[in-house]
């Protein structure tokens, strides 16, 4: 090295400066070819195999332990209708013991302790109580589907039953307005011609007190309808033979409502007489519609006894305000036509 004038410094050689570049050329050189080592990088962190299989394994438990309190419910929700009480206990105590299970998996998880268990095998449990759980889901979409089956059935049959016997009952009601008018004219007839009504009704019901002297008109329906309704469970009306026609059932009915006495005011001409006909003939359809329908043992009519306790399902009171404790008389009778039940009209006991 020589001294550079005027500055006092050392300055290297050229010399010096052409071995420095023969070097650097010679490391770069060896390091292209892998002679020279660099530093080597420190390792990527990787997770030990074992750590993995617990985690595995970890939320495998974790899956079966679920899918066993879902099974152990859908079999609770099943015993509770209809109720078994063996079942209902052996599902709570599953239940607690599968949370109990979930509640362990839990601490081992915080505290990493180990497990007493595999993956492979916690798998088929979830897999089994999966499979549990959708039979008894099965199940009991089928007694569901089953129960409902069972009420269409019965809605059907109701609807068979409104669609046969609505003809029936609108005959029904024709034929009771025709005889409560008919029952009408005959005790404006009577009064006309100076017979005693209120007599005339006390024969009819002689052990009821009237609340008011109006309701001696329904003594008059009971009467009426008593006489028109006689024989009508009965093919032929009673009259002996296979059937009878609209004429012959109102000739038999007039002679069994007229008494000898009342001919010379009822007459058939007479506004009596001409409600007479419209009665006979609306009864004796009504009897036509009721042997058209239901089988002899699901049709009945009927009419309860004076002083028979009232029954709000067999009877209803002609009087305004409930039907009293029992019944005084039959204003018009009831009909059963399989599980339709028409109310017969009685008139209460004082």
């Amino acid at each position: 090295m020589k001294l550079c004038r005027g500055t006092g410094m050392a300055t290297p050689a050229k010399s010096d400066r052409s071995r420095m570049m023969r070097a650097i050329s010679k490391i770069a050189l060896f390091r292209r070819a892998g002679l020279v080592r660099s530093k080597p990088k420190p390792p990527e962190y990787s997770r030990p195999a074992a750590a993995e299989d617990e985690e595995a394994t970890l939320s495998a438990e974790v899956f079966a332990a679920v899918a066993a309190v879902k099974a152990e419910y859908a079999q609770l929700q099943v015993a509770q209708s209809p109720f078994d009480a063996d079942s209902v206990q052996s599902c709570d105590r599953a239940i607690v013991s599968h949370l109990q299970r979930l509640s362990q998996l839990k601490q081992a998880h915080l505290k990493k302790l180990p497990l007493h268990g595999s993956k492979a095998a916690a798998e088929l449990q979830e897999q089994r109580s999966l499979v549990k759980t959708f039979e008894i889901t099965s199940k009991k979409l089928e007694s569901e589907l089953g129960h409902k089956d069972a009420q269409i059935l019965q809605l059907k049959a109701q609807l068979s039953d409104v669609e046969s016997h609505g003809g029936f009952l609108a005959a029904l009601r024709r034929a009771g307005k025709a005889v409560r008018a008919l029952a009408a004219a005959m005790a404006e007839e009577m009064a006309a011609a100076g017979w005693d009504v209120a007599a005339a009704a006390g024969a009819v019901a002689p052990e009821v007190k009237f609340a008011r002297a109006e309701d001696r008109g329904f003594a008059f329906e009971s009467f009426v309808a008593r006489v028109l309704f006689s024989g009508f469970h009965l093919p032929d009306f009673g009259l002996g033979h296979g059937g009878a026609d609209v004429a012959e059932l109102t000739r038999a009915k007039y002679r069994a409502l007229v008494h000898p006495s009342m001919e010379a005011f009822l007459g058939a001409e007479s506004r009596f007489g001409r409600r007479f006909a419209e009665a006979g003939r609306r009864v004796w359809l009504l009897h036509r519609l009721f042997f058209s329908t239901d089988s002899p043992a699901e049709r009945h009519v009927f009419q309860v006894r004076p002083g028979t306790r009232f029954s709000e399902v067999y009877m209803q009171s002609v009087v305004e305000g409930g039907g009293g404790a029992a019944v005084g008389f039959t204003v018009f009778p009831g009909f059963r036509l399989g599980r339709t039940i028409v109310q017969c009209k009685v008139y209460p006991a004082r």
